[in-house]
């Protein structure tokens, strides 16, 4: 079984001609509530890519929360892990665009903030698992429930998303670590590496470092996995995919990868159906109803792209 450990949000999305200045009222005719939160975005994709999967993580009790448990519930996330918290309410982003391309967001994090390790107990876990972490919590949370994880023999994959430093000997605790190009030049300079060296040069330096495989993926369909060992896969897509909306696509993109390694597939092709999950994602407008289920995945990454050793 995957375990996703972390955030629950509910996208509060709105468009205006303009931001308003200070103390300025701007009306916009209307608004889409759109159920989030990247540990609730990954186990979705995990279970739409074939894989058992558990979410860990609290909302309000409210109607937010009770419509995410709701969406959750019908697509297969056990949900039994999901503690309903009176105190605060279900954590919202709010998403405010110009029209123009810009972009801002407020975080109310809610039940989230009341996230801890002990809503995920360390009997939960054995070696068939696998965890999935991000960094919408306290890391401090993460490290408990990702040590945990990993003294029962489970595998742990950190996203390192939302960009933030990591301690080293944290890392020790993850079998892959998953990011885009941005966050690995920030991780990079947070390591004190050299990150004007190319992106393969730079992996490799933080796998030898930490001692995880480290994954990394771009817009265009690309991705890279390179070890510890210095050696890798990179995969370059056959084809230009349209990409409309990448809101949650690096979070389908993770759910993906880690249901594929969970069902026991090759390394190569867990990073080809990753891939494609995130470009399938990015065709349409919205986060988890966009992601693909795994027929769809099958029958796109048969032709989707080639893999080279490197």
């Amino acid at each position: 079984m995957i375990i996703s450990f972390g955030a629950i949000y509910m996208n509060l999305d709105m468009q205006v001609k303009k931001f308003p200045n200070n103390g300025e009222i701007v009306h916009t005719p209307t608004h889409t509530l759109t159920p989030s939160g990247k540990a609730a975005n990954q186990a979705l994709a995990s279970v739409r890519a074939g894989a058992k999967t558990a979410l860990i993580g609290r909302v309000g009790d409210d109607g937010n929360g009770l419509r995410i448990m709701q969406n959750l519930k019908r697509h297969g996330v056990m949900t039994s892990g999901v503690a309903s918290c009176s105190d605060y309410p279900t954590g919202i982003t709010t998403v405010i665009n110009d029209g123009i391309g810009r972009t801002r967001k407020i975080i109310a994090d809610g039940a989230n903030s009341l996230i801890s390790a002990d809503l995920a107990p360390a009997d939960i876990f054995h070696d068939k698992n696998i965890l999935l972490v991000q960094l919408e919590i306290p890391l401090e949370q993460n490290a408990l429930v990702m040590k945990a994880a990993k003294d029962k023999g489970a595998k742990v994959i950190l996203n390192l998303s939302p960009s933030a430093p990591i301690p080293v000997p944290l890392l020790s605790l993850c079998d892959y670590l998953i990011l885009n190009e941005i966050q690995l030049l920030k991780f990079a300079k947070s390591l004190k590496l050299d990150a004007n060296k190319d992106a393969k040069s730079i992996m490799r330096d933080i796998a030898y470092r930490a001692r995880v495989n480290v994954v990394t993926y771009r817009q265009d369909g690309s991705a890279i996995v390179i070890g510890e060992d210095a050696k890798g896969l990179e995969l370059i897509p056959k084809e230009d995919y349209p990409i409309y909306d990448i809101s949650g696509a690096a979070d389908c993109f993770c759910g993906t990868f880690a249901a594929c390694l969970h069902e026991k597939k090759s390394l190569s092709v867990a990073l080809k159906m990753a891939a494609a999950a995130f470009c399938l994602s990015a065709k349409e407008e919205g986060i988890q109803n966009t992601y693909p289920f795994l027929e769809d995945l099958n029958e796109v990454v048969k032709d989707f792209g080639e893999i080279t050793p490197l």
